[in-house]
C-alpha cells in the first residue's frame, strides 16, 4: 500500500486503527518505555516460527529442572499434569491468576529460555512438547497425548502472557511473580526490538523507520492534502496514549473474570470511549488522505465487532448469592458449532485418504474445550468406537458436565448413528432427538437427524432452545439436484420437529407458541454462496431462509450479519501468485478441488430465532453478540510433525450470546418444563424432568425415554392422559 508511506506515522496509524476496528479481539502490542508501539507480539511469534532449534536450551535441561521442583512433582501426583489452573472452567486460559499458580514453572522456563535470545519472544510449542514428553518419561508417567499437549500449550500460553505484560510495561508486581519478571528484566533489559530492529521504531520494507526516524519521501501520486506533520503527530500521540489504556483495561477484565471478582466498569468505559473517539479521528485521517483499506480489513468495523456491553458484567459488586449464580450462569454464553470429521471405522474404500488422524486431531481439539459454554458437534460418531465417550468424559473435566448425543441403537435400519453431540456447561432441562428418513449415497447408512436441548441460562430463566443437525451431503455435481430434494424433505421434518419441541407457551387464544429464543446450528450442507468468489445469497439459501421464516418466525443468520457475506467453511483455497491451491490437503477429497461447484462452499451455519414476547414482558433476555469463523488451524511451523494443517475438513462457527436477566426472573419460581408433542392420534402433553429424553421417529411420533424401570414413564403417561382429558373438556364443542 504505497499510500501509507507518505507520513512517518502512517504505519502506526494503520496498525492502531486496525486494532481499534476489531475491538472484540485482545490487542497484542509491545511498547517502549515512552509508550510508542514497536512491534506486535504476533510479529514476535512469527519470528519464533523460524527460530533455529540449535539455539534452544539443551534437550532435557528444562525437563530435569521442572522435575527437580517439589511443587511440580506434587502437581503430577494430584492430577497427572504439571500445570495448575484456577478451576476447571479456566483450564488452558491465560491469566495472571494462572501465572501465579505456575510461578515456579515460569521461573524455570525463563531461566533457561531468556539467556538464549536477546529480545522478548515466546517459547516455540515444539520445544515445549519435547521437554514435556521427556518430563513425563523422567517421572515415569505414560505419554498421555491429552495431558502432554495441555501442559505444553498451557505453559507456552502463560509464558506468552507474561512476555506481553512485560513488553507493555503492565507486569503486575505480585510477590509470586516478582522473580519471574526480574529474570525477564535481567536478560531483556534492552529487549525493545526483535531481530535487530531499531529501538526507535519498526523497520519498513525499504529499510526506513516508521516512527521516531526520518520520514521517507512521499511516493509519486501519494495524496498529501488535508494532513500536516503537526496533525499527524497529534493523532499519533493520542493513539499512543489510548491504546495502552485499552489494552490494560482488557487485561483487567480478563484477570477479574478469572478471579471471579467485580470489574471496574467505569475505567473500562472511559478507555472505550477514548478509543472510539480516537478511532473516528483515525478514520477521518485515512479518508482525508485517500487511503483505501477495503482490501486490507472488512468493511464492517468497530460497532459490530466490539463486545456486547453485557460482557463487562454488572455495574457494581455482586452479592455472594449473585457471585455463586454468575459462576454457574455466566453473563455471556460462548458457542461453537463444528463438524469434527470423526467418522466411524469403515472399509478403506469409503475413505477420502489413507489416514485421517482421528486420535491426534481429537487430542488437539480438547485443548479448546474450556473456551466454550455450549458446543454443538457434527460427525462425532459413536458406533464401533469409544472416541465420543472419551470426548464426553474429558469435557466433563473441563466443566461441560451436561451432554446429549445421537443414539447408537439404530440397527438394522442404519449402520451407524447420526454423529451429533451437544456439550453444555449450563444445565440441560430437556432433550430429544429426531431421525430423518434414509438419505442417498453414503448418507443412507447413517441415521442422520437432529438433537434438541433446552438449556437453562439463569437460576430461574431465561431458557434457550438449541438444535444441531447434519443434513444430506452433495457428493458430486451430477447428484446435486437429488441431494437438494432430500435436504428439502429433511428440512420440512426438522421444522415440524422444532415446532413441536419449542412451542412451550400457551397464548391468550389457547394456541401453542414458542416463547424462548431458538439457536439452530450445524452442517446444513447447502451452499449459501452464490459463486466461487461471490459470498452473496444462493438460490437454495434464499429458499431455506424463506421456509424457516414462514414456519419458525424471524430468523437471523449470525455469521452473515457480522461478516457481511457467506464465508467459506469447506474446501477453502488460497491464491499463490497466479495459481489457486487448496488450504487443506489431507482430510478433504482431492476431487472436490477439481469442481467449481463443490469447492469454496459455505455449509455451516448458526441461525438465531429471537425471543417472542407474550403479554406485558418485552424484555429480550438473550442477545447475539459476536459470530465468526474458527479455522482451528494447526501451525506446522510451530507444531513440528503435525499430521494435518487443520483439525477438520470444515471450519467451525463460534459466537457469543449475552444473557440479560430481568428482575422478573430473579423473583419468579422455576418454571416446570413441558413439551407439546403431536402424533397421528391427536395432542399430548408430556411432563419431563431430569434426564428424560424424547425421541422422534420419521413417522412423526415421539418416544419418551426415562432410562428407568418404567414406573416414572408410566406415571408420566397417566399424567399426560389426564391433561389431554382436561384440555378436551375445556375445548368448546363444535
Amino acid at each position: 500500500m504505497p499510500n501509507l508511506v507518505g507520513s512517518h506515522c502512517n504505519n502506526q496509524v494503520l496498525v492502531c486503527f486496525l486494532l481499534l476496528a476489531i475491538g472484540s479481539n485482545h490487542p497484542k502490542l509491545a511498547f517502549t518505555e515512552s509508550g510508542s508501539v514497536i512491534m506486535s507480539t504476533d510479529t514476535l511469534e512469527s519470528v519464533d516460527q523460524e527460530v533455529n532449534p540449535g539455539l534452544w536450551p539443551d534437550e532435557g535441561v528444562v525437563a530435569i529442572a521442572l522435575e527437580a521442583d517439589r511443587s511440580i512433582r506434587e502437581s503430577f501426583r494430584l492430577h497427572d499434569r504439571c500445570t495448575n489452573w484456577p478451576d476447571e472452567k479456566t483450564v488452558g486460559i491465560q491469566s495472571v491468576k494462572a501465572m501465579r499458580l505456575n510461578a515456579r514453572a515460569l521461573e524455570i522456563l525463563a531461566e533457561h529460555w531468556c539467556q538464549k535470545t536477546p529480545y522478548a519472544k515466546t517459547i516455540p510449542i515444539d520445544f515445549m512438547r519435547r521437554e514435556v514428553t521427556m518430563l513425563r518419561k523422567i517421572l515415569g508417567r505414560p505419554e498421555d497425548a491429552c495431558m502432554m499437549h495441555l501442559d505444553a500449550s498451557g505453559l507456552k500460553k502463560l509464558f506468552s502472557h507474561g512476555v506481553r505484560r512485560f513488553s507493555s510495561r503492565a507486569a503486575t508486581r505480585e510477590p509470586a511473580l516478582e522473580r519471574f519478571f526480574q529474570i525477564l528484566e535481567i536478560f531483556w533489559t534492552d529487549g525493545a526490538a526483535a531481530d535487530g530492529a531499531p529501538t526507535d521504531g519498526p523497520t519498513e520494507a525499504d529499510g526506513s523507520t516508521a516512527a521516531g526516524g526520518a520520514p521517507p519521501s512521499s511516493p509519486a501520486g501519494a495524496p498529501t492534502d488535508g494532513s500536516t506533520p503537526a496533525a499527524d503527530d497529534s493523532l499519533r500521540e493520542q493513539l499512543e496514549t489510548v491504546l495502552p489504556q485499552l489494552l490494560e483495561c482488557k487485561l483487567q477484565i480478563q484477570d477479574s473474570s478469572a478471579r471471579q471478582q467485580p470489574l471496574e466498569v467505569d475505567s473500562c468505559r472511559e478507555a472505550l470511549a477514548s478509543a472510539r473517539s480516537c478511532q473516528q479521528m483515525a478514520w477521518k485521517f485515512l479518508t482525508s488522505n485517500g487511503i483505501d483499506l477495503s482490501h486490507v480489513v472488512p468493511t464492517k468495523f468497530a460497532e459490530e465487532m466490539l463486545p456486547h456491553p453485557a460482557a463487562f458484567g454488572p455495574p457494581s459488586g455482586p452479592s455472594l448469592a449473585e457471585s455463586i449464580s454468575a459462576e454457574v450462569f455466566p453473563p455471556v454464553m460462548r458457542l461453537l458449532s463444528y463438524n469434527l470429521f470423526l467418522r466411524a471405522p469403515a472399509p478403506q474404500f469409503t475413505h477420502n485418504n489413507e489416514d485421517d488422524r482421528k486420535d491426534e486431531r481429537l487430542c488437539r481439539f480438547v485443548e479448546h474445550l474450556a473456551r466454550y459454554d455450549l458446543i454443538c458437534l457434527q460427525e462425532v460418531f459413536g458406533a464401533f468406537s469409544q472416541r465420543r465417550e472419551w470426548l464426553i468424559h474429558v469435557a466433563q473435566r473441563f466443566g461441560l458436565k451436561d451432554s446429549h448425543r445421537s443414539s447408537t441403537n439404530v440397527r438394522p435400519r442404519f449402520i451407524v448413528d447420526g454423529g451429533l453431540l451437544i456439550l453444555s456447561r449450563l444445565p440441560i432441562v430437556y432433550k430429544s432427538q429426531l431421525t430423518f428418513d434414509p438419505g442417498m449415497h453414503l448418507d443412507r447408512f447413517s441415521a442422520k437427524g437432529a438433537l434438541y436441548a433446552k438449556v437453562q441460562c439463569g437460576p430461574t430463566g431465561p431458557f434457550l432452545h438449541v438444535c444441531t443437525t447434519h443434513l444430506q451431503s452433495t457428493y458430486s455435481e451430477d447428484s446435486a439436484p437429488f441431494a437438494q430434494a432430500t435436504r428439502h424433505k429433511q428440512l420440512q421434518s426438522l421444522v415440524h420437529f422444532l415446532k413441536e419441541q419449542t412451542n412451550d407457551h400457551i397464548s391468550d387464544n389457547g394456541a401453542f407458541v414458542r416463547r424462548w429464543p431458538l439457536l439452530l446450528c450445524g452442517t446444513l450442507n447447502f451452499n449459501g454462496r452464490r459463486g466461487l468468489m461471490d459470498g452473496g445469497h444462493s438460490a437454495e439459501y434464499r429458499a431455506v431462509l424463506q421456509l424457516l421464516k414462514e414456519q419458525l418466525g424471524e430468523v437471523r443468520d449470525l455469521l452473515f450479519d457480522v461478516a457481511g457475506c457467506h464465508p467459506v467453511t469447506y474446501a477453502d483455497t488460497r491464491l499463490t501468485g497466479s495459481q489457486e491451491v487448496p488450504v487443506e490437503r489431507v482430510l478433504t477429497n482431492a476431487s472436490v478441488y477439481k469442481s467449481n461447484t463443490l469447492k469454496r462452499q459455505c455449509l455451516d451455519y448458526m441461525f438465531f430465532f429471537p425471543y417472542q414476547p407474550h403479554g406485558e414482558s418485552t424484555h429480550e433476555p438473550v442477545v447475539p453478540a459476536t459470530c465468526q469463523i474458527q479455522k482451528f488451524a494447526v501451525d506446522r511451523s510451530q507444531d513440528v510433525g503435525a499430521p494435518v494443517t487443520q483439525l477438520s475438513d470444515h471450519y467451525g462457527v463460534e459466537g457469543s450470546l449475552a444473557i440479560i436477566e430481568s428482575p422478573a426472573y430473579l423473583t419468579a419460581e422455576r418454571p416446570e418444563q413441558r413439551s407439546r408433542i403431536t402424533d397421528s392420534q391427536g395432542y399430548k402433553l408430556a411432563s419431563v424432568s431430569g434426564e428424560e429424553t424424547a425421541t422422534a421417529q420419521p413417522d412423526g411420533q415421539v418416544q419418551l425415554d426415562s432410562g428407568g424401570d418404567g414406573v416414572a414413564e408410566e406415571a408420566a403417561r397417566q399424567e399426560a392422559a389426564a391433561e389431554v382429558e382436561a384440555v378436551a373438556d375445556a375445548e368448546p364443542t363444535p
